[in-house]
C-alpha cells in the first residue's frame, strides 16, 4: 500500500510483511511437522543428521541410527534457507497408528525437489499388497503409490524446488488429489487404501529403496483440510521458502502471506 500524504499532517504508511509470528502450522492440528529452517530441531555431527525433531508435539521424530545412512544438513539450501539433502539416505519414522491408520483421510505437503527420477518422498506402512502408502516421484512426476496395487501419475514435475502435496478425502486411490504449487490434479482408480502405519514408516525410502533429493519441510495432517487451511499452508510455505513465484496468479497468498 502506498503512503497516504495529507498536507500539514503526518505521513501514514502501511507495509504488509509476513513472518512465522503471523501464521504458521502451530495454529492448526498437525500429525507431523518437520522444519529444516529451524536448525534447533536438528541433531547432527559433522553435518550428518541423526534426528530431526517433530514440531507437531506428537514426538514423531525422524531418526537414523546408521551413520552411513544419515542425511545431511548445512550442505544444501532452498533460496538460502537450510534444507536436508538425501543421496540414497533416509529417515525412519515411528508408529503413526494413533494418527494415520487404515482407510482414513490424510494430507501431506513437502517442500523441496527430487534429485533422481525415481525417488520416494514419504512412505507409511508395511510392504504388503495395498497397504504401503507412498508419495513419490517417478520420471520426476509426482505419484501416489499403494504398494502392490496402483500408481497414479499426473504431469506434476518436482525436479525443481516445489511445494508438492497430496490429500486423501476418502478410502480409495480415486479419493486422492495432488497439489503442486497451489494447482490441483485429481487422481483416479478404485483400489482401497488400507495403511498399517504402525511400522516401516520413512522419509526418502520405500520398498524400492532410498531416494535422493533436497527437502526443507514436511507437514502431515490426519484429516483433509478446508480449502482455506490448505491455501494458508501453501502461502506459508511459499513465502517462507521463497517460492511465491511458483503460485498461480489468482492464489490468495501470491503476494501477501497468510494471517490468523
Amino acid at each position: 500500500m502506498s503512503p497516504i500524504y495529507v498536507p500539514g499532517k503526518v505521513t501514514l504508511a502501511k507495509e504488509f510483511t509476513w513472518n512465522e509470528t503471523v501464521w504458521n502450522p502451530s495454529m492448526i492440528s498437525t500429525a507431523l511437522w518437520l522444519d529444516a529452517a529451524d536448525t534447533s530441531t536438528i541433531t547432527e555431527s559433522g553435518g550428518a543428521v541423526s534426528q530431526w525433531d517433530d514440531k507437531s508435539g506428537n514426538n514423531l521424530h525422524a531418526t537414523q541410527t546408521s551413520s552411513a545412512a544419515r542425511p545431511l544438513t548445512n550442505s544444501e539450501t532452498i533460496n538460502n534457507i537450510n534444507a536436508i539433502s538425501f543421496a540414497s539416505q533416509f529417515f525412519d519414522l515411528p508408529d503413526f497408528s494413533n494418527f494415520i491408520a487404515g482407510s482414513s483421510n490424510r494430507f501431506l505437503f513437502a517442500v523441496g525437489k527430487a534429485a533422481s527420477s525415481d525417488s520416494p518422498i514419504l512412505s507409511i506402512g508395511v510392504n504388503s499388497p495395498g497397504t504401503r502408502w507412498t508419495l513419490r516421484v517417478d520420471n520426476y512426476n509426482l505419484r501416489i503409490e499403494i504398494s502392490g496395487a496402483s500408481y497414479v501419475a499426473p504431469n506434476f514435475t518436482v525436479q525443481d524446488y516445489s511445494i508438492a502435496g497430496v490429500g486423501l478425502s476418502g478410502s480409495t486411490i480415486g479419493d486422492h488429489t495432488f497439489f503442486l504449487n497451489g494447482v490441483s490434479s485429481a487422481a483416479s482408480g478404485t483400489a482401497t487404501v488400507n495403511t498399517n502405519a504402525s511400522s516401516e514408516n520413512y522419509i526418502s525410502n520405500s520398498v524400492v529403496g532410498a531416494g535422493s533429493g533436497v527437502w526443507g519441510e514436511f507437514i502431515l495432517l490426519s484429516s483433509y483440510p478446508s480449502e482455506q487451511t490448505r491455501q494458508k499452508l501453501e502461502g506459508y510455505l511459499a513465502h517462507k521458502w521463497g517460492l511465491t513465484a511458483n503460485l498461480p496468479s489468482d492464489h490468495p497468498y501470491k503476494t501477501v502471506g497468510p494471517t490468523p
